[in-house]
Parts: structure tokens; sequence; C-alpha cells
């Protein structure tokens, strides 16, 4: 159920150029990459830094660390105003700028 580690392929193996490029394979990265790529004949190149966080902590949102932050571990931003949203925002959480690293 869970992995050790993300799927990789060699950079010799890869497109010279993409359609789509993602940026981050966390749980909404990955989303996104899924949905895009079920386009026929698109392509889409998933772009991952960090290391597999795959605990059942980490799929639990309730258990984020930003739940309990004081605003040392996250920060809160809203978005631009989405159109499909009626013009609202909605909030992104981030890691914060300053504090543990």
């Amino acid at each position: 159920m869970f992995w050790d580690t993300y799927p990789t392929v060699p950079l010799s193996r890869t497109l010279e150029e993409y359609d789509y490029i993602v940026v981050g394979g966390g749980t909404a990265g990955c989303v996104v990459a899924n949905r895009l790529s079920a386009a026929p004949n698109t392509s889409v190149l998933v772009v991952e830094r960090g290391g597999v966080k795959a605990g059942w902590v980490s799929r639990v949102p309730l258990l984020s660390s930003h739940t309990a932050s004081n605003g040392s571990r996250s920060c809160v931003f809203l978005s631009t105003p989405q159109e499909h949203l009626g013009g609202r925002s909605i909030e992104l959480v981030g890691r914060s700028a300053v504090g543990p690293k």
C-alpha cells in the first residue's frame, strides 16, 4: 500500500519537451499530473525534490503540522481570485520562510 520510492525515469529516457511540467509530486501534484495525462497524446513531467512521505500520518490532512502551527511552521497565503469559484480565493498552506527547517 505504501511505497519506499517514487517511480523514476533516467534523464536519458526523458523527452526533449513536455506539454506540461508539474513541480511537486505530493498529493496535489500527482492528482494534477494524472488529470492532465488523461488527455490523449499529452505528455506530463512531474519533478519532485523531496523524499517519500508515505506514512499514514502524511495521508490524513487533520494531522498536518499546519493544524498545530502557531505560524512558525507554516504560512497561509490567499490565491488569486478563481473564476470557477465565483471569484473566491483559496487558502494555500506553505512552509514558513522562517523557523526550524
